[in-house]
């Protein structure tokens, strides 16, 4: 099953970039690098009906809907954070667009992660400064940003947030590239935790949904798989966090690399190469896969 990206009329070149689907599976946002926005309702997955579409004329780069389901979030070129209203499916709104602090040019938010509490999310940009940002979100309409523990000066590749909303990880491009974790569990005091190094400057990853598990690109040609585990007592200590591989101890975080042959760490990569992938491939059709 695919979906038209673009009418048959459309001359525009049409280009999808991001998916989300909500956490009850009965609609899913997508948005492209035209500037479209497309909300389809797919409670029946093979009868998708598409409910809205928007133009933004704006970049997309990412895409999440709030665990609660009442408001979407996007990034972009040229600003850090979009978010509609969900209320209406069929006519969301526009609730706010933030622009990076100081309104440098160039910037460009590339990742959003919301909490599961849907009250804060974190952006991720391709920047030199500034390239991590927290929003407090307990009002969608006023994003207001949470100091983080310190400036991040440099391209950013990801961000995620656990699936307890504890711990966030975070992929830095560049020299000494790697995967900063932080303690978030109350994200107005975020503390590092752990830096997992990377052997290229190009790393991604992404939470479990389902299990204390972190999947990482380390830019290795190939997918490293986390467990990890902590005690909120002693999250943030001042003594680096070292990989838990003789489960010594359980007062820390602990990362330990096990073979890729769960199916779930293979399931997330082949979401996001299939999306890329589906996104720019160029036939007469612009056809965008569920």
């Amino acid at each position: 099953m695919s979906l038209p990206w673009q009418d048959a009329t459309d001359n525009k070149i049409r280009q999808a970039s991001c998916v989300e689907v909500s956490n009850s599976g009965t609609f899913m946002v997508a948005g492209g690098r035209d500037g479209l926005i497309k909300i389809y309702n797919i409670t029946d997955p093979k009868n998708p009906i598409e409910q809205s579409t928007i133009e933004t004329g704006l970049t997309l780069t990412d895409v999440a809907i709030s665990p609660d389901e009442k408001w979407v979030a996007f990034t972009g070129n040229g600003f850090s954070l979009m978010v509609y209203d969900l209320a209406d499916l069929g006519n969301p709104k526009l609730l706010a667009t933030e622009k990076t602090p100081g309104n440098k040019p160039g910037h460009r938010s590339i990742s959003v992660a919301i909490a599961p509490d849907s009250k804060w999310l974190a952006v991720a940009g391709y920047a030199l400064h500034h390239s991590l940002l927290l929003y407090d979100m307990e009002h969608p309409e006023k994003p207001a940003l949470i100091p983080v523990p310190e400036e991040v000066k440099g391209p950013v590749s990801f961000v995620d947030i656990s699936r307890d909303g504890k711990l966030m990880a975070m992929g830095t491009l560049g020299e000494d590239s790697g995967v900063i974790i932080y303690n978030v569990a109350d994200p107005k005091k975020a503390e590092q935790a752990d830096f997992i190094a990377s052997n290229t400057s190009s790393c991604s990853g992404a939470f479990n949904p389902g299990k204390n598990e972190l999947a990482l690109d380390l830019g290795d040609k190939e997918i490293v798989l986390f467990t990890y585990r902590y005690d909120l007592a002693n999250l943030g200590a001042a003594k680096p966090v070292e990989p838990d591989n003789q489960k010594s101890s359980e007062s820390y975080i602990g990362f330990e690399p096990f073979a890729l042959t769960i199916t779930k760490a293979v399931f997330l990569v082949l979401q996001v190469l299939a999306c890329f992938y589906y996104s720019t491939k160029k036939d007469k059709t612009q056809k965008l896969p569920i």
